[in-house]
């Protein structure tokens, strides 16, 4: 025997991604591959059972999507994602070597199988002060190309469809992020008279009928910084119908309409770009809701996007000073309110130190923040990224060149971006940032048992979060997050709100749960596109262990995670 198997794992409210590896040499005699076993409590009860497998042996004939035990379909990898647990469960996890017998019989083997982890508790609550938020956007997959192909649904509009609030497709992809947000404009609504709850919001897209509605429910109870959104001559207000039924519901709504130049008939390059919500609970600031995500239904469901719940009189309490000087800005354009954002705010206890930064800023001093969160990695770094600028891209590349562990998904990048990334995608190199930065897109052509998906251009956006995660399983785990795109333009030239926590462990890890969860479904994609004859089903043979070892950059992954 090889000796046992190490097994780590890392979670949110919607995923557990599992990694492990292989003592002695990393290889088993005659080892097939590696099979899962879970228990799982839940209201209804406890279950145990063996994760399932969609990929079968070459000689085993299966129907499209057709999944067995991993006992009889084992995992030829060192790491899974388990999907199917959901918020309120308790899960663990034990994984077995699947040996082939000299009868050809498959087993489990026990002698050699991991410890079972602990149990793991699924929750978006990861302190009593802060939360974390997903939705399951990710348009280009198998879930939703097949949804819509049962409810004759054409991809173009996939948008109108998650719409309609009694969708199940959009109820799914909007997932926790979208349940909550819904629960927490209920709460405010529901608030008696004697102790009203005000909602102070700064929004840049609002179109989402389900949300409007809700808002317009809130009535005077309701302070809305409304931005004009992504202007065209042809729509020059997109939030017009929103602003329209805000103001008859008698809210106290401020426009910002800073991105479209009326009397020259075109666009100004200044967005009013927040996402954040302040709940002043009885006249006291108790608690902001910020991210990456849009108020619309493609922002809710079929982008990939984030939120992040912190209940914290003193964090709220700078975010709803930041409103105030929104409102009291109007119009006017974004770089105005340069020498007034404070940079940054620092509003910690000693439960959460959240550095809190507000834009346009002096000096681009954020963006020389986000670089300092990078440069200061030492394990490595995970990003979901929109149009990311230069810098802080350009450090990340540099610490990936230095032997880091980087991992992450661009929506797409800017041109100073993409010039920077091609000087490490060069023919022959061990390990590219490029390789492990993909685009976004889907299965284009229909094989094998994959239909083909939504494509980067229906939506025009597929990734939106803006995540960066340093050293998450470190003494010192870093996490960034809001609604700023790592860009000059978002630097200088708009409205934009971001959070550097250091310190929180669980958040960190939460956050890299989802951010590897959207790498590897991408990186598959990315593979399917660059290659021919992408699609292979499992080697009956134990030497596909072989591969796993060869290359540098498997030990840097093996090294990363099993710290977790």
């Amino acid at each position: 025997m090889a000796g046992t198997i190490s097994l780590s794992f890392v979670a949110n409210s919607d995923d557990v991604f599992l990694y492990w590896k292989v003592g002695g040499n990393g290889t088993i005699e005659n080892c097939l591959g590696f099979a899962v076993r879970q228990t799982l409590k839940r209201e209804s009860g406890v279950t145990t059972d063996w994760l399932k497998n969609r990929v079968g042996f070459t000689d085993q004939p299966a129907e499209p999507g057709e999944t067995r035990p991993s006992t009889d379909w084992p995992f030829q990898r060192y790491s899974w994602t388990d999907h199917d647990v959901g918020v309120g469960d308790l899960v663990k996890y034990r994984v077995y070597p699947v040996i082939k017998d000299a009868q050809g019989h498959l087993t489990p083997d026990e002698a050699q199988a991991s410890d079972w982890t602990p149990e793991i508790p699924v929750k978006s609550t990861v302190t009593g002060k802060i939360a974390c938020y997903f939705n399951r956007g990710v348009s280009a997959s198998q879930f939703v190309a097949r949804y819509l192909v049962s409810h004759k649904i054409s991809k173009s509009k996939l948008v109108d469809s998650i719409g309609d609030h009694a969708s199940s497709l959009r109820s799914f992809m909007g997932g926790q992020l979208l349940e909550k947000l819904l629960g927490l404009l209920d709460e405010a609504i529901a608030a008696p008279k004697s102790k009203p709850v005000h909602v102070h919001a700064s929004l840049f897209e609002l179109r989402d009928e389900d949300l409007v509605s809700r808002l317009e429910k809130l009535g005077s109870r309701l302070h809305i910084v409304l931005a004009d959104g992504s202007p065209k001559a042809a729509d020059p207000d997109p939030n017009l119908g929103a602003r329209k039924r805000l103001k008859k519901a008698g809210a106290e709504l401020i426009d910002r309409k800073v991105a479209w130049d009326a009397a020259k008939k075109r666009t100004t390059g200044a967005l009013s770009h927040n996402k954040f919500v302040v709940f002043v609970d009885n006249k006291i600031a108790a608690r902001v809701w910020t991210g990456s995500t849009n108020w619309t239904p493609s922002g809710l469901c079929t982008q990939v996007n984030n939120a992040v719940l912190i209940d914290d009189r003193k964090v709220a309490a700078a975010y709803l000073s930041q409103w105030q000087r929104l409102a009291k800005a109007k119009s006017n354009p974004p770089s105005d309110l340069s020498g007034t954002n404070p940079a940054p705010v620092k509003a910690g206890t000693a439960i959460l130190q959240p550095e809190i930064w507000f834009t346009p800023t002096k000096k681009s001093a954020d963006i020389a923040a986000l670089q300092a969160v990078c440069g200061a990695a030492q394990q490595g770094i995970l990003f979901l990224m929109f149009m990311p600028g230069e810098e802080p891209l350009g450090t990340i590349v540099q610490k990936q060149q230095a032997g880091l562990y980087v991992r992450g998904v661009t929506n797409q990048y800017v041109s100073s971006a993409q010039a920077a990334i091609s000087l490490y995608s060069k023919k022959g190199a061990p390990s590219t940032f490029k390789d492990h930065a993909p685009n976004p897109s889907g299965i284009k052509t229909e094989f094998a048992y994959w239909l083909d998906e939504v494509q980067l251009n229906t939506l025009g956006v597929l990734i939106h979060s803006k995540l960066i995660v340093a050293d998450p399983f470190g003494p010192n785990p870093v996490v960034v997050v809001g609604s700023h795109n790592y860009s000059k333009n978002a630097s200088t030239k708009n409205d934009e709100n971001f959070l550097i926590i250091r310190g929180n462990s669980a958040l960190a890890r939460a956050y890299a749960t989802n951010i590897i969860g959207v790498y590897q479904h991408y990186r598959w994609r990315q593979y399917v596109k660059e290659h021919p004859d992408p699609w292979h089903k499992l080697n009956d043979k134990p030497a596909w262990q072989d591969g796993y070892f060869d290359s540098p950059d498997e030990v840097t992954e093996r090294d990363f995670w099993m710290k977790a």
